[in-house]
């Protein structure tokens, strides 16, 4: 006999109803093994009505949070990349400073990127210093930037710029526009 059929008779056996009343006490005990085995329990389970509405639950908490990620994720993106334009248009003031010549950034909106002049890229010796923002990790459109006639600013030694202007950024449904004064080269950052 298979265990599985030993367990159901097991737990038949001690289904039997009480002695009848011409049994003897001595016959009752007789009967009965010294130690009984716990009773067969049912096992807890879940429906599968229960498990079809966890997985409603879940695929709408999903719907609903995705989207929210995916919009902190663009929001988050464009105000990182407008804090990285203006880090490196403050570089670029401060090595005007510091050589006390002329410095410049040339932006390229068609390419989403923009090189340092005169500065060397620490990642690749030899080779100009360009962020590019349309790539890892910003994902960012440079829609224009505009200093007087062109779209490059240039510091001087004082690190004052020969024009003020703009630079708009977008990632997703978020614009963020770098700003650099013409008057003191204070460069600031605004967006949603």
């Amino acid at each position: 006999m298979s265990m599985a059929a030993g367990a159901v008779a097991t737990c038949q056996a001690r289904s039997v109803s009480a002695p009848t009343a011409p049994q003897t006490r001595r016959a009752r005990r007789v009967r009965r093994p010294a130690a009984l085995p716990p009773v067969c329990p049912a096992r807890p389970a879940f429906s599968l009505l229960e498990l079809v509405v966890v997985l409603v639950i879940i695929g709408i908490a999903a719907a609903i949070a995705v989207p929210r990620h995916a919009s902190a994720l663009a929001r988050y993106r464009a105000r990182t990349c407008a804090r990285r334009v203006a880090a490196d248009l403050d570089r670029a003031r401060n090595l005007a400073r510091q050589a006390s010549s002329d410095q410049t950034i040339l932006f390229t909106p068609g390419a989403d990127c923009y090189t340092l002049a005169g500065w060397a890229d620490p990642d690749r010796p030899g080779q100009p210093y360009t962020v590019s923002l349309g790539g890892a990790p910003y994902h960012a459109d440079l829609l224009g930037a505009t200093f007087g006639d062109g779209n490059s600013v240039t510091f001087n030694g004082f690190g004052l710029p020969e024009d003020g202007g703009t630079v708009v950024l977008q990632v997703g449904a978020y614009t963020w526009t770098v700003s650099v004064d013409a008057d003191t080269g204070e460069i600031t950052t605004g967006g949603p």
